[in-house]
């Protein structure tokens, strides 16, 4: 938005964000100072300001000229930003009868809201019902209805017009004129709209199949270590749960290639933290971050470009695949999202692909236009695999010796606290509760065979480095001897 504003002809333009997970009071200052004229802000938080009664923001109603809801799908979803209401109340009860204001809103996946989402008491049901006249419907159909039944929700709840302008760029069917009067046909007959959605052009979308979860972690290390010798750039990986997260991040920092660079993000976090990782995202081109969906909205890498989504889990819904997808190829630049399908995501990839419309299927299995090249050889998937195995290996160790150096701390500390003594069968020594003598932390005992697996590791990669120079050695000379015989050709000629 800021960037926006600097080539708009009043540089006064003052903007300010207010988001819940930073200071209130900070936030209150920056408010009372700049007195800005547009407000960025996450509904709670904006409702707390309200509530306090911030002298900015309780005028507003009268001086509001716009207003701009964001991801509006979600304004449709059930326990999600209940302060939204008051919001609405508030500024429809404060504002003057004769002064108008516009409203605009944007979702890139209005038409993929999905029906056990919806708010209560909407009775989505019963218009279904009576949109599909009875009959059964297929996914296209079912989708397409739902989307009417969404804008509908939303005109009501935001207080729209029934002739509220409608701009639909989520499929790529129509020309401008056939969506303009379709739109305007739809409106008058309360015909529900075609479905589809419009990726970026510069999107290259990819699939590899894994054997198996520990298949599926080689070839992620492929992807992280290999693939982007050829095509560098920031990797964004999703996984789908917190736990999967940090599991996936254990195994991750085992390789030194990879741990210096290496992020995580989920919704656990405080927000310096998170701002701590996104902070050392942006600070080099080859950071790798490991996200849960909190990042697959609203973060937009304008000034660090993400050059790799890849979807180590399936996504849940089409929607949220499409948002993955859209953290890359942003301001026409080249991305790519590659989802890694193992044998159980099979059956869940080939519902989503029907619902996204304009993934082909190939034998069975939803397919996507293009794979991704080079692939792997079967050596590279060997030699990747042992790397992995190895990395497992050592993360788990670590994790078993942390567990058990917590568990013995706790063990120590409660029986101090009680007053009580440790049986000795538990491998506890009187020296470890009077603070004698103690004896050496699992970490330290766990250390040697670390040490082992580390060395064999770098073996490994050091063999693999090797091999890869000499294959770019050996195709830089195949590429200079093809350029000598196109030269002389042509001289001849």
């Amino acid at each position: 938005m800021r960037a926006i504003v600097t080539h708009v002809t009043s540089p006064s333009i003052a903007i300010e964000s207010i988001v819940g997970g930073i200071s209130f009071q900070k936030q209150d200052r920056i408010l009372k100072q700049h007195k800005p004229d547009i407000i960025v802000a996450t509904p709670g938080r904006l409702w707390e300001f309200i509530q306090a009664g911030h002298e900015h923001l309780i005028s507003m109603p009268r001086t509001l000229v716009g207003v701009v809801f964001d991801e509006a799908d979600r304004l449709v979803e059930s326990q999600h930003f209940v302060e939204l209401g008051s919001i609405l109340k508030f500024l429809r009860d404060k504002r003057p009868e004769d002064m108008k204001r516009q409203t605009f809103v944007f979702s890139a996946t209005l038409t993929f809201v999905h029906n056990n989402a919806m708010l209560p008491g909407s009775n989505s049901k019963k218009l279904m019902k009576n949109l599909s006249n009875g009959k059964k419907m297929d996914i296209i159909s079912k989708l397409g209805k739902f989307a009417f039944i969404t804008r509908c929700l939303l005109r009501d709840m935001l207080g729209l017009s029934a002739k509220a302008k409608v701009v639909d760029l989520s499929s790529s069917e129509f020309t401008e004129n056939q969506k303009n009067s379709s739109t305007e046909r739809q409106q008058q007959s309360g015909e529900a709209p075609k479905t589809g959605v419009l990726l970026p052009s510069s999107l290259s979308e990819y699939r590899l199949i894994c054997q198996d979860q520990v298949d599926k972690d080689a070839l992620l290390v492929w992807l992280l270590m290999a693939a982007r010798l050829t095509n560098p750039g920031r990797a964004l990986i999703f996984i789908n749960s917190k736990s999967g997260a940090r599991r996936l991040s254990g195994v991750l920092r085992q390789c030194p290639e990879i741990s210096s660079k290496l992020g995580l993000l989920h919704a656990d976090m405080m927000q310096k933290q998170r701002l701590r990782s996104l902070e050392r995202f942006q600070a080099s081109e080859e950071a790798v971050i490991l996200a849960t969906d909190v990042a697959a909205r609203g973060l937009d890498f304008a000034s660090c470009p993400v050059s790799w989504v890849i979807h180590f889990d399936i996504p849940r819904t089409a929607e949220t695949y499409i948002h993955r997808s859209g953290r890359t190829a942003r301001a026409n630049r080249p991305g790519r999202s590659v989802v890694l399908i193992a044998p159980g995501d099979i059956v869940h990839w080939r519902k989503l692909a029907k619902n996204l419309r304009h993934l082909p299927i190939d034998k069975g299995i939803p397919d996507l236009p293009d794979l991704l090249e080079p692939l792997p050889t079967v050596e590279d998937l060997n030699r990747f695999r042992s790397i992995t195995h190895l990395m497992r290996q050592m993360d788990e160790i670590q994790h078993s010796a942390s567990k058990k150096d917590a568990d013995r701390d706790w063990l120590v500390r409660t029986a101090r606290e009680a007053d009580v003594d440790i049986d000795s069968d538990l491998g506890i020594s009187s020296d470890d509760e009077e603070g004698g003598p103690k004896r050496k932390p699992a970490k330290q005992i766990a250390a040697k065979s670390l040490n082992s697996l580390k060395h064999e590791l770098s073996s490994l990669l050091h063999s693999w480095k090797q091999s890869t120079n000499r294959k770019e050695k050996k195709n830089q000379k195949l590429f200079y001897r093809s350029k000598k015989c196109f030269i002389s050709q042509d001289f001849t000629a």
